[in-house]
């Protein structure tokens, strides 16, 4: 959520005129800083559920309980990847698209 918090309090701040051609390049850089966080959790998740695995396997108990574990977390991930991507969509979306004038030309 950090790296959210971040994004979004930088894009907001941009001025208005500046947003549309900023995104890409501020999706581009935020997108690189997830990759190497996933990276990173990915690395520490399969750490932990190594030491599990030989743990459990050291006194010949099923390790079930990891394969488990490692499926949610893969799951969690790819959701909390597909609502970021599709964040990153309608916020391209809204600045693709300029706002429509109502009849009064308001």
């Amino acid at each position: 959520k950090d790296l959210e918090q971040r994004a979004t309090i930088e894009f907001i701040s941009l001025p208005q005129d500046e947003r549309a051609t900023r995104l890409y390049e501020m999706g581009a850089r935020y997108l690189t800083l997830g990759n190497d966080l996933i990276a990173k959790t990915d690395g520490e998740v399969n750490k932990i559920l190594d030491q599990l695995t030989a743990s459990l396997m050291a006194i010949g108990a099923d390790d079930a309980l990891v394969l488990t574990a490692r499926k949610d977390y893969e799951q969690q991930k790819q959701q909390q990847l597909e609502y970021y991507m599709s964040m990153a969509t309608r916020m391209a979306e809204k600045i693709d698209d300029p706002p429509v004038e109502n009849e009064s030309g308001l």
